[in-house]
């Protein structure tokens, strides 16, 4: 009887012993569940986040992209350059705008035109170069790359600056024009800059007209360019990863 106890005793402790190894691997394998658990959802936002970085520099890289043509469109509309198919690619622009640019281009191209045939007989005039044959060359635009580089030199100038509405004051302040202007003699007396969108367009219906409305798409243009890079710089700064 004493032996059979002791034995029953034995087998309660190895009982005990066996559901305690059970219980703690239990435990084990519930942390170790956990662990991984967590390990994995850890890496998932990891990952998730390296995917969003990867997004945003995609989006901030096109956006940027975006906002450097804009700037460059809006300085091509400042120079009174003319804009071509391949500097809108890219730029988000309505059709109202895109009709708006060609007209622009139309005039600019017109006006330039129109502006180097008169700046062309003014220098000639003030400057009075001779050929080879002692003659004053005459203003002819036909034979234009015949003239002297001082004369296309000055026309250029003189023709760009005339598509601005303050062209008195440039034309009288440029440094390649300022001196034969203050010290141009003759019955003008330099005052030829100031009387270059006034008196001189008295009879120019159709180009007082047309410079009047390039004045009034210029600004047109670069306030529609202005809006759209707000908004596209408004943008940008919502761009942020959760």
């Amino acid at each position: 009887m004493k032996k059979t106890g002791e034995e029953n005793k034995s087998s309660t402790k190895s009982l005990d012993i066996k559901n305690i190894i059970i219980a703690l691997m239990s435990v084990l394998l519930t942390l170790s569940l956990l662990f991984n658990f967590l390990i994995l959802g850890r890496l998932s936002n990891i990952q998730d986040n390296l995917n969003c970085e990867g997004l945003q520099d995609g989006l901030f890289h096109q956006m940027n992209s975006t906002l450097d043509k804009i700037r460059h469109l809006r300085q091509q509309v400042i120079d009174r350059e003319v804009i071509k198919e391949d500097d809108i690619i890219g730029v988000p622009i309505d059709n109202q705008l895109k009709e708006d640019i060609k007209e622009y281009n139309k005039l600019v191209s017109m006006l330039r035109g129109f502006f180097s045939e008169m700046a062309i007989e003014t220098i000639i005039a003030v400057l009075e170069p001779r050929n080879e044959d002692g003659e004053i060359y005459a203003p002819d635009t036909r034979n234009y790359l015949e003239l002297p580089s001082e004369v296309r030199e000055y026309t250029e100038i003189i023709a760009d600056l005339s598509l601005y509405r303050d062209c008195t004051e440039l034309l009288c302040n440029h440094p390649r024009l300022a001196y034969i202007i203050s010290h141009e003699g003759g019955g003008s007396y330099g005052l030829w800059p100031y009387l270059w969108h006034t008196e001189y367009l008295r009879e120019q219906d159709y180009i007082r007209e047309s410079l009047n409305r390039l004045f009034e798409l210029v600004e047109k243009i670069i306030t529609s360019l202005d809006n759209e890079y707000e908004q596209l710089r408004q943008g940008d700064r919502n761009l942020v990863c959760p």
